[in-house]
């Protein structure tokens, strides 16, 4: 949400103040976010869904760069050392936890 607020919707204005155009249908998913804000009562999954047809709809425009996906070397090694390490312990011990 913080970043609709301060991010998408500023850029979308700057551009528009610069000439840009929209569909209707992109102008009508503008208004459907500017509704989307000033409702005091929210759904999160609907709103989430809007929020994230939003931040394409400023992809395909070109105000914003698509997101990209970061190699996570690091945090996948600790996930399968952590893994293993889990499974080396229930095949030692058997499946006893701090409840059994």
């Amino acid at each position: 949400m913080q970043d609709l607020t301060q991010n998408w919707i500023p850029a979308l204005e700057a551009a528009l103040a610069n000439g840009l155009a929209l569909t209707d249908a992109q102008q009508a998913l503008y208004d459907e976010i500017k509704a989307m804000l000033s409702r005091t009562v929210n759904d999160p999954t609907a709103d989430n869904a809007l929020m994230e047809r939003f931040r394409q709809m400023l992809t395909e425009l070109g105000v914003l760069e698509a997101p990209q996906q970061k190699e996570d070397r690091f945090g996948d090694f600790f996930n399968q050392l952590l893994k293993r390490g889990n499974d080396l312990n229930d095949r030692i011990f058997g499946a006893k936890g701090y409840l059994d």
